[in-house]
């Protein structure tokens, strides 16, 4: 999968501990797609794959509080820094290890992954994990940056020359996390997913124009925080139908029989 030991010490060093503009941004779509889009009906266990030290806690407990919730993660540190964070989910930790959450044979009425795809090296093997560990008829819910033409970030990166090969013969951008192996695009993410044997795909965007702008000029980064919150969740509010963005929502669903 990715590097255990990367990442156990970037979570040592307080790698996604605190919940920044963006990602509140992400939160709010999140919270849209899920009650609107998704629809999963009464969710019993929810697990987190990808959870890193619990940074999406916050979204889970409001989104699902009737659910019992667990988390998965490649990270031992991550998830030692969210037990000691939320002690009342100790019990409900797993470990990933070659492509396998080591859970205790649970399955699941919703998985979510947020900013998690683009860090995989086997993607295939990703998915099939979590199509195993879904009860038939549940939802992966996930987000990732996205790789389609057009949007603010692709026309940057191409114009300042920082579109990049990745390993697997997809993209990147260069100014990017370098822990970010590729950009999908929306239509590879879908036909990754059929091709794992997940069905009712559904997507939305987010990121197309203001978030960039928000982010990358001093003089909108320096509004006052409401102003600014509003412009960084107006892409996903008014524009989420259009593709040309720089992150998706998604979800697919495993079907009730295979």
């Amino acid at each position: 999968m990715a590097d255990k030991d990367l990442y156990d010490d970037l979570y040592r060093d307080g790698y996604r501990s605190t919940m920044s503009g963006i990602e509140l941004a992400r939160a709010k779509g999140i919270d849209h797609f899920a009650n609107h889009i998704m629809q999963p009906g009464p969710v019993k266990m929810m697990l987190d794959y990808g959870a890193g030290a619990g940074l999406h806690m916050p979204i889970w407990q409001s989104l699902f509080p009737d659910s019992q919730l667990y988390f998965a993660d490649i990270s031992s540190i991550a998830l030692e820094q969210l037990a000691k964070k939320y002690p009342q989910h100790k019990k409900n930790l797993f470990t990933i290890e070659n492509y396998k959450c080591n859970n205790n044979g649970q399955q699941f009425d919703v998985i979510t992954s947020v900013e998690v795809m683009e860090h995989v090296e086997q993607v295939d093997d990703y998915l099939k994990d979590i199509l195993r560990l879904l009860k038939p008829g549940g939802f992966f819910l996930w987000t990732t940056p996205c790789g389609n033409p057009l949007s603010i970030e692709h026309i940057y990166s191409l114009f300042t020359g920082q579109i990049q090969p990745s390993k697997d013969g997809k993209r990147r951008w260069g100014w990017e996390d370098p822990t970010h192996i590729r950009r999908y695009k929306s239509s590879e993410v879908k036909q990754l997913l059929k091709n794992s044997g997940f069905s009712n795909i559904k997507l939305r965007y987010r990121a197309h124009l203001f978030s960039f702008l928000v982010t990358r000029y001093w003089r909108l980064n320096q509004l006052a925080d409401p102003m600014r919150q509003n412009l960084l969740e107006a892409d996903y509010k008014y524009l989420r139908n259009l593709p040309n963005a720089a992150s998706m929502i998604g979800c697919a669903q495993k079907p009730l029989s295979e």
